[in-house]
């Protein structure tokens, strides 16, 4: 990773940690910051169990940008969901901070656009590069842990291996578990492999072609095209919760094994 642009005057230093307050004095997600850089996005054809629709490629990041240290909880959530008199999503395992799940990419953004009106702040949905350069953290490997990863760093399903590595625990939680209950990758940031899959604002294309690194319109929610979803979850198997794994949904999917985290323009 290579920074190519230097922070602004009052703008927190890169992976500082930081919470932005409420109107009423009350602190927000944490969130951290991350300079600005170039990487290499995506999955070269020897990594072991890769997808066609991963081509690897090089991306600029041209501006630091802020994402959520973990993923968005059920307290960060409910909060907004009573405040705007919207359902609370169901809870299969749990509210606090269990990572929210069964939210749509509409549910999602509404509460970024709720967050930034709250503090003043430009809170969304990371694209599809930033979610990949922050999964990442400057590492080059399969997962952010190397070309192996465990069931003691990340919540997936390990009753099966990747690549003979020893990614084969045998531990299979099969449900969430509470956001920062791993190590964070080097960044500093909880739950980028397993746990929840997460919303990214970036249309799914099979083959890169830019939408990658752009947010699509709030108006193309309905019906819309697909969006990137990133992350893996406690569902899949090791090779489903690489940094270059990627997968799509409709925007308007609820499930109990899909959530988000939040991006901040800087």
């Amino acid at each position: 990773m290579t920074p190519i642009v230097s922070p602004k005057v009052g703008q927190p230093k890169p992976f500082a940690v930081f919470q932005d307050q409420f109107q009423d004095g009350s602190a927000g997600p944490k969130m951290v910051a991350l300079p600005a850089g170039d990487f290499q996005m995506g999955s070269p054809e020897t990594e072991p169990e890769r997808n066609p629709n991963e081509q690897q490629h090089q991306v600029r990041i041209a501006k630091p940008f802020a994402i959520g240290q973990t993923e968005v909880t059920f307290d960060d959530y409910d909060r907004f969901a009573k405040a705007t008199k919207r359902d609370l999503p169901q809870a299969s395992w749990g509210r606090k901070d269990q990572p929210v799940i069964s939210v749509s990419w509409d549910d999602a953004t509404a509460y970024a656009a709720w967050l930034a009106g709250q503090t003043g702040k430009a809170y969304r949905l990371p694209t599809e590069a930033e979610w990949e350069y922050a999964a990442r953290a400057g590492t080059t490997r399969p997962f952010f842990t190397g070309d192996c990863i465990s069931t003691k760093q990340a919540n997936y399903n390990g009753t099966v291996d990747y690549n003979n590595c020893g990614a084969k625990t045998g531990v299979y939680t099969a449900k969430t578990l509470p956001v920062g209950s791993f190590e964070a990758n080097g960044w500093g940031l909880y739950d980028m492999a397993g746990n929840v899959w997460e919303w990214t604002c970036s249309a799914y294309a099979a083959f890169y072609d830019g939408k990658e690194q752009v947010c699509t319109r709030n108006n193309d929610a309905k019906p819309g095209p697909a969006r990137v979803i990133r992350g893996g979850s406690w569902l899949p198997w090791p090779a489903g919760v690489r940094s270059a794994y990627r997968f799509w949904l409709s925007p308007s999917t609820r499930v109990d094994n899909l959530g988000f985290r939040l991006a901040q323009d800087l």
